[in-house]
């Protein structure tokens, strides 16, 4: 993770959000699982981790409310990693945040339209 640009830490980060808002449930297991992956990115911003992250919070809440804007948050975000390896840790990251209470049918379909965003 230490490879990711800030700003790309920043849009993993909005990720991480936006799979825990996938199925409309905020569990306490993905919740602790969603602050061990933000917290195991190294973080390089003259802001705090923890303002960011209510900014992203506010920013994922209102991408989440149709269909359009979270196409357009997912095509905007996946966009800014373009090596394989990125992509890669980017789905792997997500996915443990969204295991740690068991996959259901929404939240897979998010990981399918971020893979397919992120070209994988």
């Amino acid at each position: 993770m230490e490879s990711l640009t800030q700003t790309q830490r920043e849009a993993l980060m909005a990720l991480i959000i936006a799979a825990r808002y996938a199925d409309g449930t905020l569990s306490l297991s993905e919740a602790s699982a969603a602050r061990t992956e933000i917290e195991a990115l190294p973080w390089d911003s003259g802001s705090s981790r923890d303002l960011v992250l209510q900014q992203l919070t506010a920013s994922v809440r209102n991408a989440m409310s149709s269909a359009e804007k979270k196409t357009a948050f997912l095509s905007e975000h996946a966009g800014l990693f373009t090596e394989a390896a990125e992509k890669n840790l980017v789905l792997e990251s997500l996915k443990r945040v969204l295991r740690s209470d068991g996959l259901n049918p929404k939240e897979n379909e998010f990981l399918s339209q971020l893979q397919h965003r992120l070209g994988l």
